[in-house]
């Protein structure tokens, strides 16, 4: 399986050299890169603290930018949270956003369950419908945002890596030339 653009040189880099990277191509708009920074984030893994909040957050940017298996990691970062409506609102989310197939229908079989086991009731179900409903038109706003600041952040990043690689070729040691031929 062929690497994704912006993984194909890090197997080679140190570990916080592929955070970096990662950081830096989510912040450029790479909708994986969003999502794996979202995973790490959920799990504290690759060097991340826990945290639902942060892992939430890329989650929802990765979701935004149209990655549908974001909303199921969303759905179920709010059933870890017990917040049943929620996890009714991303699961619906999914189910809009994911194609017809057997992701797509394993996230209704998880939203009817959540139903079927009582974790929600028609109230709870009008709100998360009204949630889903209110962050697809707030998601549309944020996503112009998000692709209008791409090309300065990518710009910085750029900056930041041409800095790193100054720094890194000043503090290489020198080579010696090598001995000139005896006449």
């Amino acid at each position: 399986m062929p690497l994704l653009p912006f993984a194909q040189h890090l197997r080679w880099r140190s570990p916080i050299t592929r955070t970096r990277s990662i950081n830096r191509s989510a912040e450029e708009g790479d909708i994986r890169a969003q999502y794996i920074l979202g995973d790490l984030f959920a799990k504290g893994k690759g060097g991340f603290v826990k945290s639902e909040e942060k892992a939430s957050k890329w989650f929802q940017m990765s979701a935004r930018n149209g990655n549908g298996f974001a909303f199921i990691r969303l759905a179920a970062l709010a059933k870890h949270s017990k917040k049943w409506g929620e996890a009714y609102q991303w699961y619906s989310l999914a189910i809009d956003r994911l194609p017809f197939g057997n992701d797509r229908k394993w996230a209704s079989t998880q939203r009817d369950l959540l139903e079927k086991e009582k974790k929600v009731d028609s109230s709870d179900i009008k709100a998360a419908r009204s949630a889903a409903s209110d962050w697809k038109d707030k998601a549309s706003d944020l996503l112009k945002e998000d692709q209008a600041s791409y090309p300065a952040k990518k710009a910085e990043n750029d900056a930041k890596r041409e800095a790193e690689a100054a720094k890194a070729a000043k503090s290489a040691p020198k080579k010696s030339e090598p001995p000139k031929p005896a006449e």
